[in-house]
């Protein structure tokens, strides 16, 4: 007779993600394309980089993005 050992049922928790100590946002028109993973290349792991690129726009309107 064959018995069949059904595997332990494990408990999934939340993974947490960690906290970076700085963060770095850059924002701009199409100048700045690429930058924030240049930035961030170059950067150790304390630093967090987002970029947020709008190509063709003023600079009033980058301003707005930014608040």
């Amino acid at each position: 007779m064959n018995i069949v050992k059904k595997p332990k049922s494990t408990i999934r928790t939340k993974q947490t993600v960690p906290q970076r100590a700085h963060k770095v946002l850059l924002i701009g028109d199409s100048h700045t394309r690429g930058l924030a993973g240049e930035v961030k290349s170059r950067l150790n792991d304390e630093y967090e980089v987002f970029g947020y690129t709008n190509p063709g726009s003023a600079m009033k309107a980058l301003k707005e993005s930014a608040t």
